[in-house]
């Protein structure tokens, strides 16, 4: 098998503490903007809803994905349509384009299709955003929206 061998499955409550250090690796590695790691409690409500942890044939775990299932009202999902909010996907550095993302997000569908869910949606806050975009239409997203920002306290003004 080759060094980048791993496996997904549903997560169980040791897995826990495991997905909070890498919710803290996440954050310490600077990558999203105004979003934080979470805490046990956090990641144990998961538990019952949709979180699915990768590890490596060491049983090291390098990723995770949170899920909740939603009926928000998007302007592009057929009204009252259930959809599967993707809420976290995260793999450790040394495992990413190994195909460890993409895994999560194959059993992410896996759960949609056996609960009737037609619809997955992910938000991301990354600071590179073009690598995110890459990576979910990669994954059969496709980009229906764009929001941005100015902080207007570190812009020069040139006004007459």
């Amino acid at each position: 098998m080759s060094e980048n061998a791993f496996t997904v499955r549903a997560a169980h409550t040791r897995d826990v503490r495991f997905i909070v250090e890498l919710s803290r690796e996440w954050e310490c590695e600077g990558s999203t903007i105004g979003e934080a790691a979470g805490e046990t409690g956090h990641y144990l409500q998961k538990l019952d809803k949709l979180c699915l942890v990768a590890g490596d044939l060491k049983d090291q775990h390098i990723g995770y994905l949170t899920a909740v299932r939603a009926r928000p009202d998007y302007a592009i999902i057929a009204q009252g349509h259930e959809v599967l909010e993707i809420e976290e996907l995260y793999v450790t550095s040394r495992y990413r384009s190994s195909g460890v993302g993409t895994e999560l997000l194959i059993q992410a569908r896996q759960y949609a299709h056996e609960h009737d869910i037609h619809y997955l949606h992910v938000f991301s806050a990354s600071r590179d955003i073009k690598r995110a975009l890459s990576f979910y239409e990669k994954n059969g997203f496709a980009a229906w929206g764009f929001q941005a920002y100015a902080d207007l306290r570190h812009q020069i003004q040139n006004r007459d």
